[in-house]
C-alpha cells in the first residue's frame, strides 16, 4: 500500500490513490465509499510515512465576478436513499459567484438524454450563461475524442453537447484530468449532500426516485437560503441582488436551444430522396430547388417531440413523432 500511494517526486499521485481505494474496498468489510482526497489526508498525517512529502500546490481559489459568468457543473453516484441497494445518480449546475443551485435532480442514468435535458431546462428557465466548467467527461469533451468536433466525423452522438454549446454562443471550459480541485464548488456541494441528504430522505420516508426528487427539491430551496459564510449571505440573494451575465431567451434563442440540444446522426440521402432512422424511411425535400440525393443530412431527434432533418445546418424538414407511422 505504501508503495503504491508514494512516488519518488514525493507526491500522492491520484491514479495511485484509485489503486489503493480499490484494493481497500475489495479487502476491508464495510469500508466507507470515501473520497481519494480523505485517503490522502489521511495517509500524510501518518508518521510512517516519509515527513518531507509535500502537498501539490494549487492556484488561489478563484470565483466569478458575476453571476451566470461561470456555471460548474457534475454528477455524482451515491446510495441517497439509506437501505436501498440501487444508487441514483445527481446531476447537479451551481452558480460559481453566488453558490446558488440552478439545476438539481437524481436520474436512474448517467446518460447523454438526461444531460441534454437538465440543460436545456436551466438555459430555459435562467438563460445563457457565458461559461460551463465541466471535467473531461466525454459527454462534455472534445478532448476526449482527440479534439475533432462533430461535424468532421460522420457520426458520434457523444459530441453533441460540446457542439450545441457552441452553436448557443456558451464556452464549455474542462478541468484538467485527475485535478478535481478546479470544480471544488460543486465537488464540496456533493460532499455535503451526501452528508445530509440521506438523513432527509430517512425523514421524509423516502422510497423511490421520485420521491427523492421531492425531497430534493426541498433540500435545495433550502440550501439556496441558508446563510453561507464563504459569501457572507445566502445564494439567493447573492443570486438575485447581484448583477447577472445571463444572456435573455427570444423566440429565436429558445428554437435555437431546442434545435440545438438533440440526439443527431448522418445519414446519405438515397437515389430516390430518402434515408433510413430508426428503421423508418423520412422523405427529404429539395434544398434550394435541388436534389440531396447522395448527399448527407444530418437528422436531430427532440426524444417524444419531434425529429428535424438538417443539411449544412439549414432546416429542410420536421415530423412530430406523433405523425410517424
Amino acid at each position: 500500500y505504501k508503495q503504491l500511494s508514494y512516488e519518488s517526486n514525493g507526491l500522492y499521485h491520484t491514479p495511485s490513490m484509485e489503486i489503493l481505494k480499490a484494493i481497500a474496498l475489495e479487502k476491508i468489510i464495510d469500508f466507507p465509499d470515501i473520497h481519494i482526497q480523505t485517503i490522502r489526508n489521511y495517509l500524510k498525517l501518518n508518521k510512517q510515512y516519509p515527513k518531507n512529502i509535500k502537498s501539490r500546490k494549487y492556484r488561489r481559489r478563484f470565483e466569478a465576478k458575476y453571476v451566470g459568468e461561470l456555471i460548474q457543473g457534475d454528477v455524482s453516484t451515491h446510495q441517497w436513499i439509506p437501505g436501498l441497494s440501487e444508487k441514483f445518480h445527481l446531476i447537479l449546475f451551481i452558480d460559481d459567484k453566488s453558490r446558488y443551485i440552478l439545476y438539481a435532480k437524481f436520474v436512474t442514468s448517467d446518460n447523454l438524454e438526461n444531460h441534454i435535458t437538465a440543460l436545456k431546462e436551466m438555459f430555459l428557465t435562467f438563460g445563457l450563461p457565458m461559461s460551463i466548467y465541466y471535467d473531461n467527461d466525454s459527454k462534455y469533451s472534445y478532448i476526449r475524442h482527440g479534439g475533432v468536433h462533430f461535424d468532421q466525423r460522420t457520426e458520434n452522438p457523444e459530441l453533441v453537447i460540446p457542439k450545441a454549446l457552441e452553436e448557443v454562443g456558451v464556452n464549455l471550459i474542462n478541468s484538467k484530468p485527475f485535478q478535481p480541485q478546479g470544480k471544488g464548488k460543486v465537488e464540496r456541494k456533493f460532499l455535503t449532500f451526501q452528508g445530509q441528504i440521506p438523513h432527509y430522505m430517512i425523514f421524509e420516508n423516502a422510497k423511490n426516485i421520485d420521491d427523492a426528487n421531492a425531497v430534493l427539491e426541498k433540500y435545495v430551496e433550502k440550501h439556496n437560503n441558508t446563510y453561507s459564510r464563504a459569501i457572507n449571505s445566502t445564494p439567493e440573494k447573492v443570486f438575485k441582488e447581484n448583477n447577472d451575465v445571463f444572456e435573455d431567451l427570444n423566440k429565436k434563442d429558445i428554437e435555437s436551444i431546442e434545435n440545438a440540444f438533440t440526439k443527431r446522426a448522418i445519414r446519405k440521402v438515397s437515389k430516390v430522396n430518402e434515408i433510413s432512422y430508426k428503421n423508418k424511411c423520412f422523405l427529404i425535400p429539395k434544398y434550394k430547388n435541388c436534389s440531396l440525393s447522395n448527399y448527407e443530412v444530418e437528422v436531430r431527434e427532440n426524444p417524444n417531440k419531434w425529429i428535424k432533418i438538417f443539411y449544412k445546418d439549414n432546416i429542410l424538414t420536421k415530423y412530430d413523432i406523433g405523425d410517424i407511422v
